[in-house]
């Protein structure tokens, strides 16, 4: 079998875990061998955390569980041993109290193992990490220098591909922490860069992208089809890269409901393979301006230039709330609540209090 073979399978189980079985196999026929296991762990006295074995029955190191790796000799042998290394098994125990041992007459003889080599693979952040055992039967004999020579020539691509895997692990937990956050909101969201990329989006977002008639996403870049709103959004984003950007709000009517883009500067943390990092960041949220019951007073002062005395009047009518009631409710005459209701009808171009409360119950819901 040639090397290149062996290196295209290491590398493809760093971002395909399951793969490391077929891999674990084809490292075995290139060391002429018959079992095989890759353990990822944090020390030699515990079970490790994950692991993968080849050419033992279904369930062998099940059997054994911890006690297994309490009396296993072999591999806690090989801890003062150079670490990142294979070591032949007679080099690391002596064969007479191998073969005496319980690791060998309760485990090794009765899955037909006698030889083998073994590597404790190491690095300078987290110390032990994981460790590899080959092993093959009596009639194969010893594995001899050449053996050795050529299993470590695969050990420092087993080290890269098990650290790629470590780190697409991390951030495959870190993009579903971040998805489960945002999924949970009941407002739309968007990460953007301050170059305007997505980042990531909740499904709320991609539910209001399907419905809207004001954006639209290219080469996963968000346009508005308002001009001066598409202005406003880069100049927010060009605030923050100068670290002097706060909480912007706009309220935009969209297929005839109102709603609250949000904006806010913020940062994305990550982690690649080559470390981590932080980068300046802007959250979007769009928000539904309503409460359940009525439209929202702030936007309704922003849309139609109402006082607060006449937003909030306008909410409580919205709520099916007669004039008398608002009068009383609010500790105002009758004829200051009317005044308010006229003022209210002007601005919002309504010709009645059902016309009003109708186009304002309108913009509630998206």
């Amino acid at each position: 079998m040639e090397k290149d073979s062996v290196l295209e399978a290491i590398y493809s189980s760093a971002l395909k875990p399951e793969q490391w079985l077929e891999t674990l196999e084809i490292i075995n026929r290139y060391l002429d061998s018959s079992h095989i296991f890759i353990a990822e762990r944090s020390s030699i006295s515990e079970s490790p955390i994950s692991f993968v074995e080849s050419g033992f029955e279904s369930g062998h190191f099940e059997t054994y569980q911890q006690h297994f790796f309490t009396v296993d000799l072999w591999s806690h042998a090989l801890i003062p041993k150079k670490h990142n290394e294979f070591h032949a098994s007679h080099n690391v125990v002596d064969d007479k109290v191998f073969e005496q041992s319980e690791i060998y007459q309760d485990f090794a003889r009765p899955a037909g193992v006698r030889n083998g080599i073994g590597c404790i693979l190491t690095d300078n952040f987290s110390g032990i990490h994981a460790e590899i055992g080959v092993m093959r039967d009596a009639s194969r004999g010893r594995y001899n220098d050449t053996d050795v020579h050529r299993a470590n020539s695969l050990i420092p691509h087993i080290n890269s591909a098990l650290k790629l895997s470590r780190e697409y692990r991390r951030i495959n937990a870190q993009a579903t922490a971040l998805s489960s956050i945002l999924d949970q909101s009941r407002d739309a969201f968007a990460l953007f860069t301050l170059e305007g990329k997505i980042l990531y989006h909740n499904a709320l977002w991609e539910q209001w992208l399907a419905k809207t008639r004001i954006a639209k996403t290219v080469n996963n870049s968000l346009y508005w089809q308002i001009p001066n709103l598409q202005n406003q959004f880069h100049k927010a984003l060009n605030q923050y890269k100068n670290s002097d950007g706060q909480l912007v709000n706009y309220f935009i009517q969209d297929a005839g409901k109102l709603l609250n883009l949000q904006m806010k500067p913020t940062r994305h943390e990550f982690s690649s393979a080559v470390g981590h990092h932080s980068i300046a960041a802007a959250l979007v949220t769009i928000i539904s301006c309503g409460n359940g019951t009525g439209p929202d007073t702030t936007a309704m002062k922003m849309m139609y230039r109402m006082t607060q005395a006449e937003a909030e009047v306008v909410a409580l009518l919205c709520q099916g709330i007669t004039t008398e009631e608002i009068s009383h409710f609010r500790g105002s005459s009758i004829g200051t609540i009317r005044q308010q209701i006229k003022s209210c009808l002007h601005k919002t171009e309504s010709s009645n209090q059902t016309v009003m409360i109708t186009k304002l119950l309108r913009l509630i819901s998206y």
